[in-house]
């Protein structure tokens, strides 16, 4: 009788099954403390009895600790078949170094800039990383072609260094807009896949002509 008046709260909380009974608590985590380190501490305190947590920032963690297991295999499988490719297509492993080492770069920089700023690693903005590795390599086999047909590599940049600004600019425009989106994650994707493709730029015009004429002095020449 004088838990009349808090039946309906207790029933939110309490269930019976069979002989047993179930209760629901809810939890609030202080400022400062992961779900993680809370679930940790549940199961010290709660030794040998069986329970479950249940957690959306829980759930969070764990996506995004396979989502950069996964995009780590990802990106590395495509470097590798880039690399076979490239190598098989051109016959020179000089060459497909030459290319794909500055994508490489490109892409530790967006993850460094993503390490820095505290932006996590999600389903939707995951998409930027393959993106633009993808279009940082074909950026580099235009520079390489160009540099087979011109037998130099400054003459290959401004051969077709007008048309990569143009394409770069184009792409970034087309993405950009994805940042006005009222989806936070749409909006991620758009300014991470923004920054890449500036990056893919400034490397395009700056490093893989570097790269290149490190590599192979002879563009015409491909030595192995």
């Amino acid at each position: 009788p004088l838990l009349a008046p808090l039946t309906p709260l207790i029933e939110r909380h309490l269930r019976r099954i069979d002989d047993d009974s179930v209760a629901a608590v809810y939890l609030r985590r202080r400022d400062g403390v992961s779900a993680s380190a809370l679930a940790e501490r549940l199961d010290v305190a709660l030794a040998g009895m069986p329970y479950t947590f249940a957690s959306r920032p829980l759930l969070e963690e764990a996506l995004g600790r396979g989502l950069r297991r996964e995009a780590a295999w990802f990106c590395a499988a495509a470097v590798i078949a880039d690399v076979i490719v490239i190598t098989a297509t051109l016959g020179s492993l000089r060459a497909a170094a030459a290319v794909v080492v500055p994508a490489l770069l490109v892409l530790e920089a967006m993850l460094a800039f993503m390490a820095a700023t505290g932006v996590a690693l999600g389903p939707v903005n995951v998409i930027a990383l393959p993106l633009v590795l993808g279009i940082s390599v074909d950026d580099g086999l235009y520079i390489l072609e160009a540099g087979r047909e011109r037998g130099d590599w400054p003459a290959a940049l401004r051969h077709c260094g007008r048309a990569l600004v143009v394409t770069s600019l184009t792409t970034i425009a087309g993405f950009g807009f994805l940042v006005l989106s009222r989806y936070p994650a749409l909006a991620g994707l758009g300014m991470l896949t923004c920054l890449g493709l500036s990056l893919c730029l400034l490397s395009s015009v700056m490093v893989v002509p570097s790269v290149m004429a490190a590599l192979t002095p002879d563009p015409q020449q491909d030595p192995r």
